[in-house]
């Protein structure tokens, strides 16, 4: 059974998309990304993955309702996580202030732990870290 190579892929994960695209283009398959990585949705990386997966169809012409659910995908990702900033805008304390109280926290609070100095708070609704993201706010 031979592949169809007129099918359009897009590589995903940026080791994929460096290895094997050129190859790939060179074997005769329709690759879309045209020398685009995109980033594998995990860790963090939902946002940019959606970006570039976007760009990449607008790119190709593809016109189909996958756009249309990559931006309900997105918008319930944001809806469903919370940073820093949101939490100290809803109780109006400075941002600055409490990330500062949630690091301090986080030196003594295991739900705090997965935190790394410079990066964002950002966390799942109704989780743990949430809870005690809320618990710093309210003090």
């Amino acid at each position: 059974m031979l592949p169809d190579q007129s099918t359009p892929l897009i590589l995903l994960k940026a080791n994929v998309c460096r290895l094997l695209e050129r190859q790939l283009s060179i074997d005769g398959f329709n690759v879309l990304n045209s020398g685009r990585v995109v980033y594998f949705p995990s860790t963090g990386r939902q946002k940019e993955f959606h970006r570039q997966f976007r760009a990449i169809l607008k790119s190709a012409n593809v016109i189909t309702g996958l756009q249309h659910e990559l931006a309900a995908t997105n918008e319930m990702a944001d809806q469903r996580y919370v940073t820093a900033p949101e939490i100290a805008n809803d109780y109006r304390l400075n941002p600055k202030t409490y990330r500062q109280a949630l690091r301090n926290q986080a030196r003594h609070d295991p739900r705090l732990s997965f935190h790394e100095r410079n990066q964002s708070w950002r966390v799942p609704k109704g989780s743990s870290a949430y809870d005690a993201m809320i618990e710093v706010a309210k003090r």
